[in-house]
């Protein structure tokens, strides 16, 4: 059993995401459900035995609409015929396993906003491999209120080649226009394609629209990559971590001890994009910098999907704190965070620990809010399958929630200079996830406790700022933050002695 805290699971929001579409649709068909197992859950029988059930049964209708080419397919009350319908479907895009899988889902999060369930391999892929070859085009979006817009590209990628720039806004994808909100998303199921397919887009750079033709190609990225940073005469350790995998902490570790090998200035760790993975990853990742302290606390809830409604011990109503359990490797060193709006769980955690502890400063801007923990178990009448539940709301050291609020950087920073208030009007857990987990905070919010300090740096910062690393400003910032901690630590320190 994993006790899981992830963002955004059954489609990524990246052209490639965390688990591509094209690998969740392959290891669906490859599953071998079917309509019986399906009728387990969704079936006249179970769909009318209740009116949240009735209700869950619609919602997961809704959910594979998109994903059914017959355009005779329809809503009915009649739930075993509708099951019959999706096991007759014939020269459709998506494999009727998929289609299956999407209508499961789409009843769990009826109850639960992160329910899921998987089968076994897909969740093997997710947190497996600490790298691994996907296809895409190697762009991350930010989805906003205003529509779609690049947040980074990956390194050598198609759409670097092809010249898109972090801060393009993405306005027709084949032919389709891309719409505001949520029906942005959808522009992301309309850029998937087999390996070689070329994506139509038009894209607006500088008021400007281009019209672009970007390939899908293999993009390798690492897990965990870096290198360093110039820091006037000086270096800064650059690592960026895409997830919170199987055995992330120990080459986390690693990666940070070969950059560090000789001295340096500062870490920048790059949790941009970051929606999560294992909590105990995050856990003991937070103990590099921290040492044996708490890192998050856990009050749990109640299971509401109907598979396990009941059959669970009581929550227990205490707060249960985690602690990590090793000491600080990297005690001493001065540390900014960098997160985002698709920062989410995990990352938040590591966030929101090493900012409450005052042991990193968090730079960017306000993260994804999903404070929730879902703890991940096989299926109980299917070993074939993993299903994953809310059990857990989780706490940071300082007691208050992520949950909806995310946290909130010591410097908020657009990704880009000169990005408009639309581009940052950002889709997060509250608007994405209409049910939810609303927790009631019998604690304070998170308040800057450090906000002389922080305007000091941040005074210096605005002015020390010369350059931008590779368009990313966020980046930049980060560099500049760590500059101006150092120089202020060292006045405070300077005039400490002189009394």
């Amino acid at each position: 059993m994993w006790v899981w805290a992830f963002g955004l699971i059954l489609i990524g929001l990246n052209s490639w995401g965390a688990l591509p579409p094209s690998d969740i649709i392959q290891f669906w068909r490859e599953s071998g459900v079917n309509k019986a197992f399906v009728a387990t859950q969704i079936s006249n029988t179970k769909c009318r035995s209740s009116k949240e059930y009735l209700e869950s049964c619609r919602q997961a209708v809704n959910e594979i609409k998109k994903y059914v080419d017959d355009p005779n397919f329809a809503w009915t009350p009649d739930f075993d015929l509708l099951l019959t319908r999706i096991d007759q479907l014939k020269n459709n895009k998506y494999p009727k396993e998929f289609v299956f899988g999407r209508l499961l889902n789409g009843h769990l999060r009826a109850f639960d906003a992160h329910a899921f369930v998987l089968p076994n391999a897909a969740i093997e892929a997710m947190l497996g491999p600490e790298s691994r070859s996907r296809f895409g085009m190697g762009i991350h979006f930010l989805p906003s209120q205003a529509g779609l817009f690049v947040s980074s590209i990956v390194h050598g990628s198609p759409a670097e080649i092809a010249g898109l720039h972090v801060g393009d806004q993405v306005v027709m994808v084949r032919g389709k226009p891309v719409l505001e909100g949520m029906k942005a998303q959808d522009s992301l199921a309309n850029m998937q394609g087999k390996l070689g397919d070329v994506i139509d887009m038009t894209v607006e750079h500088a008021g400007e629209r281009k019209a672009l033709k970007i390939p899908i190609a293999v993009i390798e990225e690492e897990n965990i990559s870096g290198g360093l940073l110039n820091m006037g005469e000086d270096k800064v350790a650059y690592v960026r971590l895409r997830q919170f995998r199987d055995q992330t902490c120990q080459n986390l570790k690693t990666k940070i001890a070969e950059l560090t090998a000789k001295p340096m200035r500062g870490l920048i760790l790059d949790l941009r994009d970051n929606m999560g993975g294992r909590l105990d990853e995050g856990v003991c990742i937070s103990g590099l910098f921290m040492g044996p302290r708490r890192v998050v606390g856990e009050k749990m809830v109640p299971a509401k999907i109907p598979m396990y409604v009941g059959s669970l011990p009581p929550p227990r109503l205490a707060m249960d704190w985690q602690m990590s359990q090793r000491e600080a490797e990297f005690a001493g060193m001065p540390v900014v965070v960098l997160i985002n709006p698709l920062s989410a769980s995990a990352a938040e955690i590591v966030a929101g620990a090493l900012q409450d502890g005052e042991r990193a400063w968090i730079v960017g801007e306000r993260s994804y809010g999903k404070g929730t923990v879902q703890v991940v178990k096989p299926l109980p009448s299917d070993g074939r399958f993993t299903v994953g539940f809310t059990t857990a709301v989780f706490y940071r050291p300082s007691g208050a929630t992520n949950e909806l609020v995310g946290v909130s950087p010591n410097f908020t920073i657009p990704y880009r200079l000169g990005a408009e208030s639309k581009e940052r009007e950002v889709m997060r857990e509250g608007d994405v996830n209409a049910n939810a987990l609303k927790v009631v905070q019998d604690v304070q919010p998170w308040k800057e406790t450090r906000a002389k300090e922080v305007s000091t740096i941040k005074s210096c910062a605005d002015k020390s700022l010369v350059h931008i690393i590779d368009e990313d400003f966020q980046k930049s910032y980060a560099l500049a933050v760590l500059q101006c901690a150092s120089e202020t630590a060292a006045q405070h320190n300077s005039l400490a002695e002189q009394e």
